[in-house]
């Protein structure tokens, strides 16, 4: 005896997907969305069996989400005659957002040589996406400038927020000696 399993005449496929990747570095907030089409869905659940591998995975669900930047992720659906589609994906990691400071302490004292504050901070940054934008505090107090670096500057702490044009940000912090 000799059984015979035919497939459906709609072909087992992939009918559409979404895939959000990661725009920071080291994010975990991509997501991949598939839709199938065809074959047979289990008569039981009305769905197809899904099997994904990769950190975080729901392991049966349709869909992920929370995938992390840099990740391989892999997916086989199987339908109910056995037949199997599958894929696999990965979630980008762009470069990442660095900044390095330049600080140049006051060249004399304030308070006794009676000259005026001449310290001065540079941020040089790289990765991420440009353009970036600066956010200057000193001692939580902003200061109003929007470029890559703050001059005469009075001794303390100084910190600069830099925000990518996805909206990755980094921050740094420094001190401005007398």
């Amino acid at each position: 005896h000799t059984e015979v399993v035919k497939e459906p005449a709609n072909k087992f496929t992939l009918l559409n997907e979404t895939v959000e990747q990661n725009i920071c570095h080291g994010a975990s907030v991509g997501k991949i969305d598939i839709n199938l089409t065809g074959g047979t869905v289990d008569p039981t659940t009305g769905m197809y069996h899904y099997s994904w591998t990769g950190e975080g995975v729901d392991p049966s669900a349709e869909d992920q989400q929370n995938l992390k930047a840099g990740e391989e992720y892999y997916v086989k659906a199987t339908d109910a005659n056995g037949c199997t589609w599958e894929k696999t994906y990965l979630m980008t990691n762009p470069d990442e957002l660095t900044i390095a400071l330049t600080t140049k302490d006051l060249t004399c004292n304030i308070a006794t040589d009676g000259f005026s504050a001449d310290g001065l901070v540079e941020a040089v940054v790289t990765g991420g996406v440009t353009p970036y934008t600066y956010e200057w505090t000193k001692s939580s107090t902003l200061i109003p400038t929007v470029v890559n670096q703050i001059t005469d500057l009075e001794e303390g702490d100084y910190e600069v927020k830099v925000t990518d044009a996805l909206g990755c940000s980094i921050t740094a912090q420094t001190h401005v000696s007398q």
